[in-house]
């Protein structure tokens, strides 16, 4: 995709997010919509904890930190559920949450990171995996969450919890170490599978494209091949137009001759009375 066509699309996205904003905050004026909005409200929530828990920590309280991540990761099990029950399933819903999922993800890795550098890489991984999901969206496809994916977010919330709980409480220590290790590898082969579900899709519509051109190509061959034999078939006319033409003016002066013999035979025999 060209830069400006990915600027168009990423536009068109925004202002779409925009419109469906504003259908949310419709929702929530009006008592009877009010309900309907109450699982992207608990997604929303995600956005914003770290506001909460990263001050918390900075400020050296780990055991409310961790005790704030877990709260806010439930909220990711229970979203799903009330949008079921209040049949409130929604596109901007499906995409609000694994967008509130890396901002609640590399909001608190980021404090964390001060006492176990290798977090890094986690927050690295979560990088290459949100890349890929927005690239496929601003190319107008439909990334979607996999079990991968749903495992690896749970994993990497206990990590989370685990990694604040850890300097307040005692906590066995391979925990930290065996939770990092299992995330990575989740994560790898999170961005693994959704990197190749997207060159997937857009294959095939590279060859859904390739196969238009294709029929297009064709379409204007024939169309040519029409041309051509419309022009012969008008070349043919003008052809036989003039055959006719010929024939009528050859007609004409077979028809002038005789006249004119008759003629001169009429002359010839008054004369010779």
């Amino acid at each position: 995709m060209k830069k400006e066509e990915t600027k168009i699309a990423n536009k068109e996205m925004w202002q779409k997010v925009k419109v469906d904003l504003k259908g949310c905050i419709n929702d929530l004026k009006h008592k009877e919509t009010r309900k309907k909005q109450i699982p992207n409200l608990l997604t929303a929530s995600r956005m914003f904890a770290p506001l909460f828990i990263a001050p918390a920590a900075l400020s050296g309280n780990f055991l409310l930190a961790g005790v704030l991540t877990a709260g806010f990761a439930a909220t990711d099990a229970v979203d799903g559920h009330f949008a079921r029950k209040y049949n409130a399933i929604s596109e901007f819903g499906k995409d609000l949450d694994p967008f509130c999922d890396k901002i609640f993800a590399g909001g608190l890795i980021v404090p964390l990171v001060f006492i176990y550098p290798s977090l890094l890489v986690n927050l690295g991984l979560e990088a290459v995996i949100s890349k890929i999901n927005y690239t496929s969206k601003v190319k107008g496809n439909i990334p979607r969450t996999n079990m991968f994916g749903k495992v690896k977010t749970a994993s990497l919330s206990l990590l989370l919890v685990a990694g604040y709980l850890a300097n307040s409480i005692s906590i066995p220590s391979f925990v930290i170490p065996g939770l990092m290790g299992v995330t990575t590898v989740l994560q790898v082969i999170t961005a693994s599978s959704y990197y190749k579900k997207y060159k997937k899709v857009e294959e095939q519509k590279k060859r859904l494209s390739n196969s238009h051109k294709s029929v297009i190509k064709e379409e204007e061959k024939e169309l040519d091949h029409s041309k051509v034999i419309d022009n012969k078939l008008t070349n043919n006319q003008v052809d036989i137009n003039f055959l006719k033409d010929c024939k009528e003016e050859i007609n004409r002066l077979s028809n002038d001759e005789l006249v004119k013999d008759e003629n001169k035979k009429v002359l010839t025999k008054h004369k010779n009375k």
